[in-house]
Parts: C-alpha cells; sequence; structure tokens
C-alpha cells in the first residue's frame, strides 16, 4: 500500500531529432486519450464518498468486502445474500482477483463486481492519480469483462481520487452501516457494506435483514437505488436528487 507510482520515460535512441519525435507521439496519444478530462490539481471539485441516498422510499443497498478472508466466509455472506433475493456490489482489488480468478468468476456471475483501491493518494498530483486508475481500470476489465463502474477507497489518504473517478464516470462509494460481527440498522436510502468473517457475519446478517423487513425496508441493487452519476453529494455522503 506505497503511494501511487509516478510515470516516466526512460530517454531511447541516440538523436535529438528521434527523441523529439518520440516526446511528440506521446504528447499527442496523451492529449486525445485525456480530450475533455482536466487533470489539473484542484481540490475544489472533491465529493464525500457516497454513503446513501436521499430518498423517501423504503430501500437500500448492499456492499460486500472481499480481500483477505477466506473464501468460505465469503461464500456463506454471498449464499446470505442470494437467498435473500439481494444482489451485492462486491468490492475486489486486483491482486485479490489476479489469485482468486475462478472466485472472482463466481462472484461475476451473480453480483456486482467493483473495485477496492487501497493505494496512498496523498499529495499525488492529478494527472497520476488519474493514470493510475486509466492502468487499474484496465486490468479489472482485462480479468473480469466489467469495467468497474463503483470504486471503494480503503486506504490512508484518497486524495484527489473523487473528483478523477467522477471524470472516468465512476461511483465513489462507501457506507452507512459496517456489518461484521454484529447486526446493524440499516437506514431507507442508505448502503450497508459486510465485511465477511465467519458464520457470525451470516447470523448477524440475517438479524439485520428481519429488523429491515419488519421496518418495510427492501434491498435493491445499488445501481437502481443511485441517482445518475455527478449528482450533489452533502456532507453526510448522501446523494441529493
Amino acid at each position: 500500500m506505497g503511494k501511487v507510482f509516478y510515470i516516466r520515460y526512460k530517454k531511447r535512441g541516440s538523436g535529438v531529432f528521434a527523441l523529439f519525435v518520440s516526446l511528440l507521439v506521446i504528447a499527442t496519444v496523451v492529449c486525445v486519450a485525456l480530450d475533455g478530462v482536466s487533470t489539473e490539481d484542484t481540490f475544489s471539485e472533491q465529493t464525500p464518498a457516497i454513503r446513501g441516498v436521499s430518498t423517501d422510499s423504503g430501500i437500500y443497498a448492499v456492499t460486500v468486502i472481499v480481500d483477505s478472508q477466506k473464501w468460505e466466509d465469503i461464500r456463506l455472506v454471498l449464499e446470505a445474500c442470494e437467498g435473500y433475493g439481494i444482489t451485492a456490489v462486491c468490492f475486489m482489488d486486483i491482486a485479490w482477483i489476479t489469485a482468486n480468478k475462478s472466485h472472482a468468476a463466481e462472484i461475476c456471475e451473480k453480483h456486482i463486481p467493483a473495485l477496492l483501491v487501497s493505494t496512498d493518494f496523498s499529495d499525488a498530483p492529478r494527472s497520476d492519480v488519474m493514470t493510475y486508475m486509466a492502468v487499474m481500470n484496465d486490468k479489472f476489465m482485462s480479468l473480469t469483462g466489467n469495467y468497474p463502474k463503483y470504486v471503494r477507497y480503503d486506504g490512508a489518504d484518497a486524495g484527489c481520487l473523487s473528483s478523477v473517478l467522477s471524470a472516468y464516470g465512476q461511483f465513489y462509494i462507501s457506507a452507512e452501516t459496517v456489518l461484521s460481527e454484529t447486526a446493524v440498522q440499516i437506514r431507507a436510502g442508505g448502503i450497508t457494506e459486510i465485511y465477511p468473517s465467519g458464520k457470525e457475519t451470516v447470523y448477524a446478517f440475517a438479524k439485520t435483514v428481519a429488523t429491515a423487513v419488519t421496518n418495510a425496508l427492501e434491498p435493491v441493487p445499488l445501481n437502481e437505488m443511485l441517482y445518475p452519476q455527478g449528482s450533489e453529494v452533502n456532507a453526510n455522503g448522501y446523494q441529493q436528487k
């Protein structure tokens, strides 16, 4: 979980003219790739991660963090989601997907794959964060066949990540409540995040869902609950209509 990497080009070729032409080509490609996408280092565009939406409807969404847990624990939670008719957004990082391709494929079949990022972006220029995320998005797409529409940050400092994700048309997601081994109270319009840690998580999830039913709350896929990308997000992390 080191700092975001920086791209450096090594000098190749022997002639000054060849070097000039090479740099001109690189500059042209970069300009075309980033056409219409600002790479300026501006932090005025930063917004909080989305924890839910402001709504009068009795709905909520579920996300699952997939990283270093045992696959059996992850599978139990996913099966519980399926039993309750819940399509979960599952956040996975590139290293986990690479090491667990068959399990990642299982997740993609029944749930929504999403990207988990933990790189420290503190003091990183916006252009470097954009380059880093472009690489991660490409790797995710290559491994899963899906573009990561949702991104969860789990690092020390997100820096300018929120504005970069907005530029790439991605949602910066967090959660209203986090469930691991203890039941939580679900709020209408809120995102409930599950961190699998054994059978206790499944029991806590069952209690949580039962309470939600009592309170006339219904789970929906995250894409059916969120407002369009770019909608205002208030200081509490709730999207506004």
